[in-house]
């Protein structure tokens, strides 16, 4: 009998999240679209497949926690992605079930309540960032923030990102966010995925360390009030030790490098967000060095030649 009520305590809670989706207004559609120029651009929020998610796992402390989240959350975006022609295979580290469904629940809920207004921030940093270099059509995903990780949404203002491919950026978003922060996201996404569409990328680590320097330097072109902790100065002897690092390694995919350079490796010298601060200290150099190339010009040069075109140029020797 027990198993019973529980079995209809979850069909309730699941039919009253469908019904709340069903009824809701065309502000809160979960697919925004809008064009400019040429380009065609679509905001999909995962607010619903998140809503679904939660409520299912509230409703049964029995059930699997990452089986339900892969059935509510991740295989509709997939599924999605997949039925637009979209490939999203590096999605992977942005998804992750969380152990504060609540927390989740009430902040994916305000998102929902604010969703026009996040749209409208999108899609104004996505048209500036057009204005200065054009490309393909993109999809933007948009998914709430994982609660259990307050430290990390605290220090990136509530808003993170990823660039899956030319055509798919996903947005981390938690309640917090600011909008500044939210622009300059969009804005250095948005120039990982033209970078993209010029290929070149190796998946080597100075070619990642490259891209990241490239968007951070858009990124502040378009926001130049806008000051961001990864770009926060290393001592010149980190800097020494990230670059003979690099260097080391510099055709090699090592995926322990890049957790070091990103996360930091204080017992080798490495800070924290080491690739950020690395790769924009090497773009920096290379605009001095090159101060009438357009934006268009160096986001799709290939790494090498940026490289070779700063005072870094011995990584290549």
């Amino acid at each position: 009998m027990k198993r019973i009520l529980i079995v209809l305590f979850s069909c309730l809670i699941l039919t009253f999240v469908l019904a709340s989706c069903a009824n809701r207004s065309e502000d809160q559609s979960s697919i925004f679209e809008f064009s400019h120029n040429n380009q065609k651009f679509e905001i999909i929020s995962l607010y619903e497949e998140v809503l679904q998610y939660t409520a299912q796992i509230k409703s049964d402390s029995s059930l699997d926690n990452k089986v339900v989240y892969n059935e509510k959350v991740i295989m509709p975006f997939y599924n999605l992605a997949k039925g637009k022609k979209l490939e999203v295979d590096g999605y992977h580290p942005f998804f992750a079930p969380t152990l504060l469904e609540q927390r989740l629940e009430d902040n994916t809920n305000e998102l929902l309540r604010n969703q026009k207004q996040i749209n409208e921030l999108i899609q104004k940093a996505i048209v500036t960032s057009a204005e200065w270099i054009s490309g393909g059509d993109k999809t933007i995903f948009v998914l709430p923030f994982n609660p259990d990780q307050p430290s990390i949404i605290n220090d990136m203002e509530g808003v993170s990102g990823g660039t899956l491919n030319e055509n798919v950026i996903l947005l981390l978003l938690d309640p917090s966010f600011s909008e500044e922060a939210l622009k300059y996201t969009v804005a250095h996404e948005y120039n990982h995925a033209i970078a993209m569409e010029s290929g070149g990328r190796d998946y080597s680590i100075l070619s990642f360390v490259i891209m990241e320097g490239k968007a951070d330097s858009f990124a502040g072109i378009l926001y130049p009030e806008k000051k961001v902790a990864w770009l926060e100065p290393m001592s010149a002897e980190a800097e020494q030790i990230v670059l003979d690092e690099i260097k080391g390694h510099r055709g090699s995919p090592t995926a322990v490098l890049f957790g070091d350079l990103f996360d930091g490796n204080y017992n080798n010298g490495i800070p924290r967000w080491a690739n950020y601060k690395i790769g924009y200290t090497i773009m920096q150099s290379f605009l001095t060095n090159n101060p009438d190339m357009t934006i268009d010009e160096w986001t799709r040069l290939h790494y090498t030649e940026i490289v070779q075109g700063s005072q870094y140029g011995d990584f290549l020797q």
